[in-house]
C-alpha cells in the first residue's frame, strides 16, 4: 500500500498555487500547515527570519484571535514590526476571507507600533513614495466618519504637526456630505486633500471593499483604486517632499492614540503598505483575479506523486482534513496519470468540514496528482 501525505508548509509548497496560499494561521496565531484561499499565490512570508518581501514596509493581517488590549499584533513582512491592540479592539470578528479581521466601535481602541525607527528611515531615504493596501468594512453617521485612518505621529496633541495623519472621510469639504471620497494627509508641513469623484458613502456603508491609495510626493499625484479598479487619479494637490517624521516613533491603525480625534468605526483586514507605487496590475493582484461574481475562487495543484517502486498502482481512499466556513465550499480532484503525464482518469469529491475518509474511483496509474479547489462568498 502506497501512503502519501500533504501536511506541512513545506509539503504544500510543493505544489502550485492559484489564488491560494498555504500561509495561513489560526485563532491563536499559529500555523495550520493547511492550503486554503487568501493572500498572494503561494508561501507569503511566514518564516519572519527571512528576507523581507521587497519594499514591503509591515503586511498585518489582522487573523490572530488575541486580547482586545496589549494582545500581539504579527508583522507578516519579514521586518519584525509587530504590533499590540489598544484600548479595546474587537479581534475575533469575521473577515473578508474566511479568517478572522479586527472590529472598531468608533470611540476608542486602535493597533499601534511605538517602535517604528527603522520603517520610517526607510522611508524618509527612499524615493517619496507610499501606497497603502487594506480591506474595510464602514458604518457612517456623519461628514467626520472616517473609512481608514492610519496615523504617523508622536501622539502628544490634535495640533502636532510632525506627523503624518492619511485618513479618508465621506466628504467633499467640511460642511458637505457628498458624493465623493477625500483622502486627507497631514504632512509635517501642513494639510494637503485630494478629492475623488462619486465615491460616497453609499459605496461604502455595509459592504466589504478593497482599497488602494498610491502617493508619489514628486509627481504631485495620488491615486486611488477600489476592488482592483483604477478610480481616479488625483494630479497637483499640492504635495511636497521629503518624507519627514523628526519625531515620530509610532504607526497607530484605526485612529490615533489621541483621545481628541475620531476613531474608525467598522472593520479592518489585511493591511499592506510598501514604500513605493505599485502599478495597476500589481494592485490587481492584491485584490485577487480570482474574485467573480461576489465569490473568491482559488485553486491548488500538488506535486505528481509515483509509487517508489515504479509500479503502476490503483488509488482507492484519500483522507482530507478540511476547516470550511459557512461560506465557503471546496471539491478536491484526484487525477490518475499516464507516463507522460497525461491525464487518463479523474474523479471529483465534495470535500466536508472535519476530517473523513473518502473512496476514490480511479484507474490503474502511474503518477497521479491532487487538486484543490475552494470557494469563499463574501
Amino acid at each position: 500500500m502506497t501512503e502519501i501525505t500533504i501536511e506541512t508548509r513545506e509539503d504544500w509548497n510543493n505544489g502550485e498555487f492559484e489564488k491560494a496560499s498555504a500561509d495561513l494561521v489560526n485563532a491563536d496565531g499559529d500555523r495550520k500547515n493547511a492550503v486554503g484561499i487568501g493572500y498572494v499565490d503561494g508561501d507569503f512570508n511566514t518564516d519572519k527570519t527571512s528576507q523581507p518581501i521587497d519594499d514591503l514596509l509591515f503586511y498585518y493581517r489582522f487573523d490572530e484571535q488575541v486580547s482586545s488590549d496589549g494582545g500581539t499584533v504579527n508583522d507578516f513582512s519579514g521586518n519584525s514590526e509587530d504590533a499590540e491592540t489598544v484600548g479595546g479592539v474587537n479581534t475575533s470578528a469575521t473577515g473578508v476571507l474566511a479568517s478572522n479581521c479586527f472590529e472598531y466601535d468608533g470611540n476608542e481602541g486602535v493597533v499601534n507600533n511605538d517602535n517604528v525607527s527603522s520603517i520610517l528611515d526607510q522611508l524618509e531615504s527612499g524615493d517619496n513614495e507610499l501606497t497603502l493596501s487594506w480591506w474595510t468594512k464602514g458604518n457612517f453617521s456623519d461628514l467626520e466618519d472616517r473609512t481608514f485612518t492610519m496615523y504617523w505621529g508622536d501622539g502628544s496633541s490634535s495640533s502636532d504637526t510632525s506627523n503624518i495623519d492619511i485618513a479618508i472621510y465621506p466628504r467633499v469639504d467640511s460642511s458637505i456630505v457628498g458624493d465623493s471620497i477625500t483622502v486627507d494627509l497631514q504632512w509635517s508641513d501642513g494639510d494637503v486633500e485630494g478629492a475623488f469623484e462619486d465615491r460616497g458613502p453609499e459605496v461604502w456603508n455595509g459592504e466589504w471593499r478593497h482599497v488602494v491609495i498610491t502617493i508619489d510626493i514628486d509627481a504631485d499625484e495620488i491615486i486611488l483604486y477600489l476592488d482592483g479598479e483604477h478610480i481616479e487619479t488625483n494630479t497637483g494637490a499640492g504635495l511636497e517632499g521629503p518624507m519627514d517624521f523628526e519625531v515620530t516613533d509610532q504607526i497607530s491603525i484605526g485612529g490615533p492614540l489621541k483621545q481628541d480625534r475620531r476613531v474608525f468605526d467598522g472593520k479592518i483586514d489585511e493591511i499592506m503598505v510598501f514604500d513605493r507605487v505599485l502599478s495597476e496590475s500589481e494592485v490587481e493582484l492584491l485584490y485577487f483575479n480570482g474574485h467573480q461574481n461576489d465569490n473568491f475562487e482559488g485553486e491548488y495543484t500538488s506535486e505528481t506523486f509515483e509509487p517508489e517502486n515504479g509500479q503502476a498502482v490503483e488509488v482507492t481512499e484519500l483522507e482530507i482534513t478540511a476547516d470550511i466556513d459557512t461560506d465557503a465550499s471546496a471539491e478536491v480532484v484526484v487525477e490518475a496519470l499516464d507516463e507522460s503525464s497525461d491525464v487518463i482518469d479523474s474523479d471529483t469529491i465534495s470535500v466536508n468540514d472535519g476530517t473523513d475518509t473518502y473512496s476514490v474511483d480511479l484507474d490503474e496509474a502511474p503518477k497521479f496528482r491532487i487538486i484543490s479547489e475552494h470557494e469563499v462568498s463574501l
